[in-house]
């Protein structure tokens, strides 16, 4: 018996539509639970997502349902768990075939709703892909000129830290256009893949979700049941690149001792300010992508399904759109890693039905994409720096000047010396991609310093305000707090060493993954000893000391730590209250000692052998 779960639902457009707040249900079963004979769902790297449904004409006129615009409830596994996916009917045919009249059906994924938005402002200038994409999902276009308004709540994502510019020289585009469309779209212009669950997306530097499968697959010249392309038409050996002001650079690599000789290729490459260091980077990445031959893998399981010697590339069954593996081509001589690029899934027998296996470069991430600064016309080149002029001189639309790190811009004052680097007001930006406002100083890689924090060099990830200070990789110092470990926290005059460690009003964390509080008069603190401790000091004595792993010190008094291990005292698991001082002012409520002897209130009840009785 099937489960429920597996069942293919249709709904009404209507009423989805205006189901109140966006409350509708589609876990439900809608106006029919189907029985199709055939259901695909095919999905393409920032391409198309699809499902292709055969039904019979049926008695009970299920089949009366499929109408345009109906929204399918299909389920799909993805990585091995279950997950419904909804697909808006577009294409309607009824049939009469041998085996009777049929009534088949495409529908696109939900995500393709947003094909009823338009997008109309000329620029989105110098932002991450976060706020490129959130910029068009507010700023979308509909009738009556009601603007950010779509059918549906979506909910958006990106992970991409770099920085880009968005053109569109008034020309109107969807808002699927303006995401995953060929011409300089968001997933083309950072470089990103697209990943789509229902009313969320994102764009990440790779799917979100993807795997990187570590065992390679080996492909012979006499698997006939597998389908390989090889397109040598971009290949090349040797490439020359140079910009319009007579500046080249060479790049000679011998990839494939079959080449019939040197196979050269040019490239023009234009910018505003060239140079060598800028040239070098767009000729290995145009070089990356031509030094070998496209290679394509067609799979289809069911020609392979019980051949031993095609076990390997069976094992692909499981593997999703965005996942890679190297496959191991003895004939041309590649050992390369390929990136699924297309998944046909049969939803009626639960089972991958096709995969195509695509080339990737080289090199997979890059900076940035040598397309934004290649152009073959010199007036097309003219052309576009006239349009950046005029855009820069318009009221509004320019709101900075570039910095001397590439791709870095200025807002309003301050230094930006590193790579994408962003500033305001006074703020100094000398990490990659870092931002630093408010006199801020933001030294590391992707760093955030604002309002006179200061984020040291070696500190990725890591943000500092309020006069805060952060020198351990993605720590957090805020409020003159001081988060010196690795993934800390600090604020209010704290001080977290320890890895993974808080620290807030004067507190002292210097164990892993410790925390200290105390206030104004008496400062919690956690000894370099005491990973996992945790320390308080709201009294006004003295503070609470926590020198053990696990241990915890309240005020007066102290824990020497409920896990055991070799402490001070010659215990292995203390519960001890006393004046916080000296050792001989302690009281044991608990000990066990290194010996095995256990102590209750001071008073011995085994002496590590045998029981005793007081």
């Amino acid at each position: 018996m099937i489960p429920y779960r597996s069942f293919i639902t249709v709904h009404d457009s209507a009423q989805v539509r205006d189901s109140p707040d966006f409350g509708y249900d589609f876990s439900k079963n809608g106006l029919a639970v189907l029985f199709p004979t055939e259901c695909t769902v095919t999905e393409e790297l920032n391409g198309g997502y699809w499902c292709d449904l055969e039904h019979p004409i049926d008695p009970d006129g299920k089949w009366m349902h499929l109408n345009e615009n109906n929204i399918l409830s299909v389920p799909i596994v993805y990585h091995g768990e279950e997950k419904r996916q909804l697909f808006r009917i577009a294409v309607r045919e009824v049939t009469d075939g041998d085996s009777g009249k049929r009534i088949r059906v495409q529908a696109h994924h939900i995500f393709y709703d947003l094909r009823g938005r338009v997008y109309l402002t000329p620029v989105i200038g110098n932002v991450t892909c976060n706020i490129a994409i959130k910029s068009i999902m507010s700023g979308a276009f509909t009738r009556g000129g009601e603007i950010g308004k779509t059918w549906y709540p979506y909910t958006t994502n990106s992970d991409i830290p770099a920085r880009s510019t968005i053109y569109l020289w008034n020309k109107p585009m969807t808002l699927v256009d303006l995401l995953i469309g060929d011409d300089h779209s968001i997933a083309d212009l950072y470089n990103g893949e697209i990943y789509r669950d229902n009313f969320y997306f994102s764009i990440n530097s790779r799917k979100e979700g993807s795997i990187d499968h570590d065992i390679p697959i080996r492909y012979a010249a006499n698997m006939l049941e597998i389908t390989e392309r090889a397109d040598w038409s971009r290949y090349c050996n040797y490439a020359r690149a140079y910009t319009t002001d007579a500046n080249w650079i060479d790049v000679a690599f011998d990839t494939f001792g079959s080449a019939p000789g040197d196979i050269v290729k040019a490239q023009q490459f234009n910018y505003k300010n060239p140079t060598n260091a800028q040239l070098e980077e767009d000729m290995w990445a145009y070089f990356e992508q031509t030094a070998a031959p496209d290679m394509t893998y067609t799979v289809r399981f069911r020609e392979i399904a019980g051949k031993p010697e095609y076990l390997e590339f069976y094992a692909l069954k499981s593997y999703e759109v965005g996942d890679t593996v190297k496959v191991i081509n003895e004939r041309v001589g590649i050992n390369a890693v390929q990136k699924v690029e297309k998944k046909v899934y049969d939803v009626v027998r639960r089972e991958t039905q096709s995969l195509i296996l695509g080339s990737i470069p080289f090199s997979i991430a890059r900076k940035r994409k040598f397309e934004d600064t290649a152009y073959t016309s010199g007036e097309d080149v003219m052309e576009l720096q006239q349009k950046v002029k005029s855009i820069e001189e318009e009221p509004g639309l320019y709101v900075g000047k570039a910095g001397t790190g590439t791709g870095s811009i200025i807002l309003n004052y301050g230094k930006a010396s590193g790579t994408g680097a962003v500033v305001d007001s006074n703020g100094t930006a000398t990490g990659t991609y870092a931002h630093a406002d408010s006199n801020g100083k933001a030294r590391a890689n992707y760093s955030h310093a604002d309002s006179g924090g200061e984020v040291y060099e070696g500190a990725n990830y890591a943000h500092a305000n309020s006069l805060g200070y952060a020198s351990g990789v993605g720590a957090f110092g805020c409020s003159k707090g001081t988060a010196a470990g690795n993934y800390s926290f600090a604020c209010a005059q704290g001080s977290a060493s320890g890895e993974g460690s808080m620290a807030g009003i004067g507190g002292n964390a210097q164990g892993m993954y410790s925390g200290a509080f105390g206030n104004d008069a008496s400062w919690g603190r956690a000894t370099t000893t005491a990973d996992h401790a945790w320390a308080f000091g709201p009294g006004t004595k003295s503070a609470g000391t926590a020198a053990f792993t696990g241990g915890i010190g309240v005020e007066n008094y102290r824990v020497a730590g409920v896990s055991f291990g070799k402490f001070n005292y010659n215990t292995r698991a203390a519960f001890s209250v006393g004046d916080g001082g000296s050792d001989n002012d302690r009281h044991d409520l608990f000990l066990i000692t290194e010996s095995g002897e256990v102590y209750v209130n001071d008073v011995m009840i085994f002496d590590g052998k045998k029981l005793i009785v007081p």
